[in-house]
């Protein structure tokens, strides 16, 4: 019906989201959607910080088959400079706007412009020869468009590049948020027992409502604890990762020494999930302990932009839903 048609000509589109951050106020972010070529040139350059899983990896593969097509843009974030950043969105100042609003957590504004300008173009792709691109959203997709092209027989089919949303860093509507966890239905599972093994490993001290906790922990008798590694443990830790930078990250230490080894729960259940609960809201997890229906929850700090990009760019790879 012509709601999805393909451009004849090479085009960069600017996308400008306002949305709802609560109490009336607003913030924007804006990205660019851009065509990422899929050769190994091009991976050496993109950074992942989240592992993949065989299963929902092929499960994208048969999915990119079956519709001959990206369904949805992957989601990248760089490192930007602020000033080169202004002068390309002020590029499509003049442009055409396609403008919608939708409701998802409050409302949002969408304003779409695009350019078909080849000066503009090449000066925008030259500006990424020594950027790195950070996927925000879309590993498996990314990883499945790459199996796609490395096997694709069909000589109709062009699987040499994967849609692309990229965000500059520097955009102040770019907010990363922490994924927090919860045990449920733990076997066995023993709240003293549980926190005479965390003494061994962390500090431990009543939550004080500071910011800056390391990690707190909830549960239905001793509340809200705020926890810290001591350096034995960190020093431990930097044994058994293949990155030293990744044992200081609060979400890493959560899972290889609260949930492996204080609790012994194995790589492939977490994997699977299985006795593992993600939420986003603070108060879900609160909610979820004192009905029941966990046995602890666990809160993270969101990581910080500079620290993810330190991290991957070592190499590191984070635990999944890190962010």
């Amino acid at each position: 019906n012509g709601v999805i048609v393909q451009s004849n000509v090479p085009k960069i589109f600017c996308l400008k989201e306002t949305y709802d951050i609560g109490k009336d106020q607003y913030t924007t972010r804006y990205g660019f959607f851009v065509e990422l070529g899929l050769s190994k040139g091009s991976d050496s350059n993109v950074l992942r910080h989240e592992k993949t899983h065989k299963a929902p990896r092929m499960d994208r593969v048969k999915l990119y088959q079956a519709t001959k097509a990206n369904l949805s843009p992957i989601f990248f974030i760089y490192q930007d400079d602020v000033n080169e950043t202004d002068k390309f969105i002020k590029h499509f100042d003049n442009s055409d706007k396609i403008k919608a609003t939708l409701s998802h957590r409050g409302k949002v504004a969408l304003e779409l412009s695009s350019t078909e300008d080849p000066l503009f173009i090449e000066s925008f792709c030259n500006s990424f020869k020594n950027k790195h691109l950070l996927i925000a959203d879309g590993h498996h997709r990314y990883e499945a468009s790459r199996i796609l092209n490395l096997d694709n027989k069909d000589k109709l089919l062009d699987s040499s590049a994967v849609l692309a949303y990229v965000v500059p860093s520097s955009s102040k509507g770019l907010l990363l948020h922490a994924t927090h966890r919860g045990l449920n239905s733990f076997p066995n599972f023993s709240e003293q027992n549980f926190y005479d093994s965390l003494e061994k490993k962390f500090y431990l001290d009543k939550f004080s409502g500071k910011n800056d906790s390391y990690l707190q922990i909830y549960t239905k008798n001793k509340g809200l604890i705020s926890i810290y590694p001591k350096s034995r443990t960190i020093d431990s830790l930097k044994k058994t990762l293949p990155k030293d930078v990744l044992a200081e990250v609060p979400v890493v230490l959560l899972q290889e020494i609260i949930f492996k080894e204080i609790l012994g729960i194995t790589e492939e259940e977490i994997s699977e999930k299985k006795n593992l609960k993600y939420f986003q809201n603070y108060d879900d997890g609160i909610q979820l302990v004192s009905s029941g229906d966990l046995n602890v929850a666990f809160f993270l700090n969101p990581i910080e932009l500079d620290d993810l990009f330190k991290v991957t760019l070592a190499g590191g790879v984070l635990p999944q839903k890190s962010t």
